[in-house]
């Protein structure tokens, strides 16, 4: 009986043998970015290491190869005051285009020769968080553009993703842009959507090539009044 038992043993050791003369496929680890938010700047990402390990088995041992090296994920770009609070500016530069908004943002639509009336106003009621969010009204007119152009360029071939909370007085359309700042006026990244009188967030994906950018929010819908709060790149 001991006999047949250690021959049972053999053959099992043999078997391992021959197994671990072939390698282990491949295990591809991967990480996302993950948003969390802290008192002082929301849309904070964290990056967790994208890796490709290989196990091989060799001679019955497992072997870990050195790990490629991790991807960059994108930094939180620095957008002033995303949150919309702070003293309001008051507009004065296109008699059609009046009101207040928050400091680090301002309207985009004094060059249109249609002279749109719009009217801004930095609104305390049913902000998404923190004390306010921006209003912006189209009383007259197809176009009203407001936004902030960012104060450093973006990375090259960077991918960012851009988010933004809105809601608006009845079902609306705006357009998110990722653009250039000067001519050609390139457009990095877009997103169409259709606003509701709930808070809704919004996220779009933009690459740039080092380009100066504006993150722009457009309506061109003939009237319409929609709100902004918390916007994060």
């Amino acid at each position: 009986m001991w006999s047949a038992s250690l021959s049972r043993l053999s053959a099992s050791a043999n078997s391992l043998s021959r197994l671990s003369a072939y390698p282990l496929p491949a295990i591809r680890l991967t990480g996302r970015c993950r948003r969390k938010r802290t008192p002082s700047m929301r849309g904070f990402r964290s990056c967790a290491v994208l890796a490709l390990v290989a196990l091989s088995a060799i001679g019955g041992a497992v072997r870990v190869r050195a790990a490629d090296p991790p991807l960059a994920c994108a930094q939180p770009f620095p957008l002033t005051n995303p949150g919309f609070e702070g003293q309001a500016q008051t507009l004065a530069d296109c008699p059609n285009i009046k009101g207040t908004v928050a400091p680090g943002w301002n309207d985009n639509t004094c060059w249109d020769t249609t002279k749109p009336r719009i009217r801004y106003a930095l609104d305390t009621e049913l902000p998404h968080s923190g004390a306010s969010s921006q209003r912006i009204q189209l009383r007259r007119g197809s176009l009203a553009q407001f936004g902030q152009f960012l104060s450093q360029p973006a990375a090259l071939g960077q991918q960012y993703t851009i988010s933004a909370w809105l809601r608006s007085k009845r079902p609306t359309f705006v357009s998110l842009v990722l653009r250039e700042q000067g001519a050609p006026y390139r457009t990095f990244g877009s997103k169409l959507v259709q606003l509701t009188p709930s808070w809704t967030r919004y996220d779009f994906d933009g690459f740039a090539d080092g380009a100066e950018v504006a993150l722009l929010i457009v309506t061109n819908q003939r009237r319409g009044t929609f709100w902004v709060d918390d916007v994060a790149i």
